[in-house]
């Protein structure tokens, strides 16, 4: 068994709010087992906004599953400001992806 390692950026579309995405790694053997980490993000409120006060955000990703070489897992990103209006927003999540495969 062996232990690699791959960077996934997910982009988020401009905005009001997002839902989760999906992403995915490709790996060179079957992978018998994966662990996500987050590497970094970007948060950008749209232009046209004034507003870019950032009350909460959250960033969290999640394996689905192992389909033979590649993992699939799924980023949940949200940002609110500390008003009760909707802004626009764009970003995008660094996901590494560390897998053991078969030999």
């Amino acid at each position: 068994m062996s232990i690699a390692a791959k960077m996934v950026r997910v982009e988020f579309p401009l905005a009001f709010y997002t839902n989760p995405l999906p992403g995915h790694a490709k790996f060179a053997k079957r992978v018998t087992s994966a662990e996500s980490a987050l590497r970094g993000f970007r948060i950008q409120y749209s232009k046209n906004d004034d507003d870019h006060n950032i009350f909460v955000h959250g960033i969290s990703v999640q394996i689905l599953n192992i389909d033979e070489d590649v993992v699939n897992f799924t980023i949940f990103f949200n940002v609110q400001d500390d008003t009760e209006d909707q802004h626009a927003f764009t970003g995008a999540v660094e996901v590494v992806v560390i897998a053991r495969l078969s030999d």
